[in-house]
């Protein structure tokens, strides 16, 4: 069988996968320790706009990714800073739940 140019799989010397491609495919995604998520809960209406440029000008960020329906709201911030330092960026609810390893911050606001 014969393949055209530009259709085979990336291979290293000896016609193995190329490094990084066991098998032939791109590793996995990891999860990033350079992110901080913030899972915001609320009784009442939520300004989640409000709360992500607050978060923003403490922790000093500009890279986001933000999702908000009714009274929740997910904020995920671009900071590979101390998880600490995020967790004292909260001034505007109650934490109620930290995951370091997940890097993930719940919070109720009133």
């Amino acid at each position: 069988m014969r393949r055209e140019p530009g259709f085979a799989r990336p291979q290293g010397p000896g016609g193995q996968p190329g490094p990084g491609f066991p098998g032939g495919f791109p590793p996995a995604a990891e999860p990033s320790s350079a992110n901080v998520r913030f899972v915001l809960e609320s009784k009442s209406a939520l300004d989640a706009g409000a709360i992500l440029e607050k978060l923003k000008e403490k922790l000093k960020v500009s890279n986001f990714q933000m999702s908000s329906s009714g009274n929740k709201a997910t904020i995920t911030l671009g900071f590979a800073g101390a998880f600490e330092d995020a967790i004292s960026a909260v001034d505007f609810g109650k934490v109620i739940k930290k995951d370091q390893a997940t890097r993930t911050i719940n919070i109720e606001l009133p």
